[in-house]
């Protein structure tokens, strides 16, 4: 199709080195519509372009079919069938084998706080803790806390570490599922779900056995709540115990670390 005005000459093989379509209203450029059959009917060179009626969207030839604007104009060089699977990787910059290679990753593992790999990090990668809701980053030789510049963690897990019967006599309790194997100050929720009690908390290995500095104390009557603060030992283990034999659960409320 060639296009002149009334009155000009044309080249006789239709062919043009320009066309301009003058601004204004009703002025517009439109290209040929086919479907995608018709359009892979074609004897395809560079550079043309058609709308596909099927994918509903501009296309261009370029060594393949591929969108025109609106998208990535060099997927058909590196998908060369459209599945969404890179099948010749040389074509995306940077993304060679080689260049992959080079780049520096960090990665980004999820799992509970007692989960976190000891060995075979790179400085660093990330660990949340989903349990506690923390995230920790690998210093080299240690996981560390993101809590800016090295200042304490809050969370608020508000989850359960212990639900059966009272020790009657100073037991373990271990919160470091919650809080981590680290010392912490813990906010406690007591519920006694049969009878009035007694319950005396302390850090693991404290030697003060009555309400005293470094124990904390709670009488809670029949299907009362009490709360309490108690610091753990370096692994995150509490003592307490129960002057009865109740039905007893303590939840994590939330707690503070360095």
């Amino acid at each position: 199709m060639a296009i002149r005005r009334a009155g000009e000459r044309y080249p006789a093989d239709g062919t043009f080195d320009s066309v301009t379509i003058a601004d204004g209203a009703g002025h517009f450029l439109k290209v040929p519509r086919l479907t995608q059959g018709q359009r892979d009917g074609l004897s395809p060179a560079n550079g043309m372009v058609v709308y596909n009626d099927t994918a509903g969207r501009f296309e261009r030839y370029q060594d393949g079919w591929g969108p025109l604007g609106g998208g990535d104009m060099y997927k058909a060089t590196y998908d060369s069938d459209d599945d969404g699977v890179v099948d010749d990787a040389a074509h995306l910059e940077g993304s060679t084998r080689a260049e992959v290679q080079d780049h520096d990753a960090v990665r980004l593992r999820t799992g509970p706080d007692a989960d976190k790999p000891g060995s075979g990090n790179a400085e660093g990668d990330v660990w949340w803790a989903q349990d506690t809701d923390t995230f920790y980053v690998w210093n080299g030789s240690a996981w560390q806390a993101i809590g800016g510049g090295g200042g304490a963690t809050v969370a608020f897990p508000q989850a359960q570490a212990f639900s059966g019967t009272a020790p009657t006599s100073w037991a373990d309790l271990d919160l470091s599922p919650i809080v981590g194997a680290n010392s912490a100050l813990a906010f406690l929720r007591v519920n006694s779900t049969s009878s009035a009690a007694k319950y005396r908390f302390r850090r693991n290995g404290e030697p003060n056995t009555y309400h005293a500095y470094g124990t904390a104390y709670s009488y809670l009557g029949s299907n009362l709540i009490g709360t309490l603060l108690v610091v753990t030992d370096a692994s995150g283990i509490v003592e307490w115990y129960c002057e009865d034999a109740n039905n007893t659960t303590v939840d994590v409320e939330a707690y503070i670390k360095a």
